[in-house]
């Protein structure tokens, strides 16, 4: 529990500095850093199934969990649910206009570890940016992760 609880403390504090900095690279790499340890977390609690941690990963940044997962989980909240609605709708657009799949933006996530990676060669053939509006779907996530009944039993955050 206290693994779990310092890297979701973890991915929250990277959200706090994703949604107040004005640089986009740094939003853009602390994005990537706090996705893996939500992956991290999801995989470890069996959250997502048998999927592997990269697999979970893929899964969280795809268009197609962004439409059936979390803006119905977005739709159920009270108060913010038409500001994360329209957030949810430029980072959809933002992904189908520049060809953004989950493969790519792995492809990106892994130069952290520098450029001479085995998807090199998938980001030269990209070559479109990565929205700016992209890493503002951190927060939904969070909350997603948060918000996941499976996932706070597990975790024994909430009783059976």
């Amino acid at each position: 529990m206290f693994a779990t609880a310092l890297t979701l403390s973890r991915a929250v504090a990277e959200s706090m500095i994703v949604n107040t900095s004005f640089n986009h690279l740094v939003r853009k790499s602390l994005m990537f850093h706090a996705i893996d340890k939500l992956a991290s977390l999801r995989h470890k609690t069996g959250a997502a199934g048998n999927l592997s941690e990269a697999d979970i990963w893929k899964q969280m940044i795809s268009r197609s969990f962004l439409n059936r997962r979390l803006l119905p989980f977005v739709g159920n909240l009270a108060g913010c649910r038409t500001a994360l609605t329209k957030m949810l709708d430029r980072v959809s657009h933002g992904l189908h206009e520049n060809a953004l799949t989950p493969r790519i933006l792995r492809a990106y996530r892994n130069t952290a570890h520098g450029y001479r990676i085995r998807d090199e060669k998938v980001i030269l053939r990209h070559g479109e940016p990565i929205d700016n509006d992209l890493p503002d779907l951190l927060s939904v996530l969070i909350l997603y992760c948060i918000g996941s009944h499976s996932f706070l039993r597990q975790n024994k955050i909430v009783a059976r």
